[in-house]
């Protein structure tokens, strides 16, 4: 049974079944299907739903289209940014990056899944944990 949190309940949710893991960030969440598919929600205003637009905020779980075709086996979220990583170890980061921490090598928002650098992410973070409901870049 796929349960929705609303207004303080619990009831049935119709949009999202099957999942596999959820990430939460300070405002919005990441959900992955056993099939691979990514689904966000909350607030979208840096671009950490990946939605491809700033949209304030989103109830309900919407699909990222933009990832359907990468086979992706585990997602995290910082405060305001969202990450997944693919099977064949591909990082992809969204959101906010004022401080760089999407592994980009720059600190422009983005507003969909964008391929990480994996050199970036390893001479700027060498020890990028990926675990529990967020990831952690140590330098």
């Amino acid at each position: 049974m796929c349960l929705q949190l609303d207004s303080c309940s619990l009831r049935p949710m119709q949009t999202l079944c099957a999942v596999s893991q959820v990430a939460c960030g300070s405002h919005h969440s990441v959900a992955l299907t056993k099939d691979g598919q990514v689904y966000t929600w909350g607030q979208g205003s840096r671009g950490q739903l990946g939605l491809g637009e700033r949209d304030p905020s989103t109830k309900y779980p919407q699909h990222l289209n933009s990832l359907s075709a990468v086979p992706l086996v585990q997602v995290a979220a910082g405060g305001g940014q969202s990450f997944a990583l693919s099977v064949s170890g591909a990082v992809f980061s969204w959101g906010s990056n004022h401080c760089g921490q999407l592994g980009l090598g720059d600190t422009t928002d983005r507003h969909t899944p964008t391929p990480c650098s994996l050199s970036e992410l390893e001479e700027n973070y060498p020890h990028f944990l990926w675990k529990g409901p967020h990831c952690h870049f140590d330098k």
